[in-house]
């Protein structure tokens, strides 16, 4: 599913929504589960089972009452969609480090009335960011993690590069607004195509830019502020090489879903049935265990990563949804390779 709540949870379970419970957004009025129905499929169980520390940093949204910490992680806990403002840790990092939480210069809004905010430019330098404190937080568990002796499970989820985007000022330009083309189904005008796409376009949004030159800046906004989050990605990467543990540990880099991002004559956001909402990037590492540079071009779910996990670790379990990509992580075919997939 392209939707957070429901991609997270598999990602944490192997399973399919209709399976692990949380088929929509779990904050919604019309949630189908405010929270996990069984706890007990979530991958860091098996984990601590065997002996690991479990952190974690960053947005959560696999429940809207509960946290990570009630569930058994170690470290931040913000239950929903949550709000890294109201973090008592991150207003105590800001007020130590003499920052603010920035304003937002030069907003665009998705609606009248300055309604949704869709992108700007963060009025703060980097160290003042959410995705600067999620990187020196994550680093931070790390650093204690290396020193317990014990292996671990550390996840760090950033909110960004989610909409809206906000770059701060290091970041903003760094994608070059005169090579950013339209994309090619931009001109799509729905001709022949479900009524719901017109009404969304239509009534969702209301002030969505009309042409491409409107369009430009809020996608390079988001590939600005992609740039940044990449660049905190980068600073736990150089942590984790620095305690000499990445050649003894896995690295996933995945997201919950897409972003529409102006394709099909102007969408936003997520919730349709189209590759920019559902095709996302999957990159595994192990440093001195996996060949560098491969390709799969199997398909391929995000519910795959726990069977995964599981299979390295020698506990596999085939009882899940997903199925273990070791196979290809290791250069070999994958036995049980898909010829469609659900969404």
């Amino acid at each position: 599913c392209c939707l957070c709540s429901p991609a997270r949870a598999s990602m944490l379970t192997g399973c399919f929504a209709f399976r692990h419970g949380m088929g929509t957004n779990c904050d919604l009025y019309h949630s189908l589960a405010r929270e996990l129905p069984d706890p007990t499929m979530l991958l860091h169980r098996r984990l601590q089972e065997a002996g690991y520390r479990c952190g974690f940093a960053g947005k959560w949204h696999v429940g809207a009452r509960l946290g990570p910490a009630d569930y058994g992680f170690e470290g931040m806990s913000i239950p929903g969609y949550g709000d890294l403002r109201r973090y008592p840790g991150y207003e105590a990092y800001l007020k130590k480090a003499g920052l603010t939480y920035g304003a937002v210069k030069d907003p665009i809004y998705g609606n009248a009335g300055q309604k949704t905010l869709l992108a700007g430019r963060w009025d703060g330098p980097e160290e003042s960011t959410p995705a600067y404190y999620l990187g020196e937080y994550t680093i931070g568990m790390m650093n204690e993690f290396a020193r317990s002796g014990r292996p671990f499970l550390l996840i760090c989820q950033f909110w960004g590069p989610h909409s809206p985007y906000l770059p701060s000022p290091e970041y903003v330009g760094r994608a070059e607004r005169e090579r950013i083309q339209p994309w090619g189904n931009f001109l799509d005008d729905f001709r022949e195509k479900p009524a719901a796409l017109r009404r969304f376009r239509a009534d969702f949004y209301r002030t969505l830019p009309a042409d491409w030159s409107g369009w430009r800046e809020i996608v390079g906004l988001c590939y600005d502020y992609t740039t940044l989050i990449d660049r905190q990605i980068g600073r736990i990467l150089d942590r984790l090489h620095e305690l000499d543990l990445d050649r003894n540990t896995l690295v996933i880099f995945e997201s919950d879903h897409g972003d529409m991002l102006g394709s099909h004559g102007g969408l936003f956001d997520k919730g349709f049935m189209y590759q920019e909402a559902y095709r996302i990037p999957m990159i595994l590492s192990w440093a001195g265990r996996f060949a560098g540079g491969q390709v799969c071009d199997e398909l391929v779910y995000n519910m795959d990563i726990m069977p995964t996990i599981l299979d390295l670790l020698g506990r596999p379990d085939d009882t899940l949804d997903g199925i273990s990509l070791r196979p290809a992580l290791e250069g070999r075919p994958l036995p049980r390779s898909r010829e469609a997939i659900y969404l």
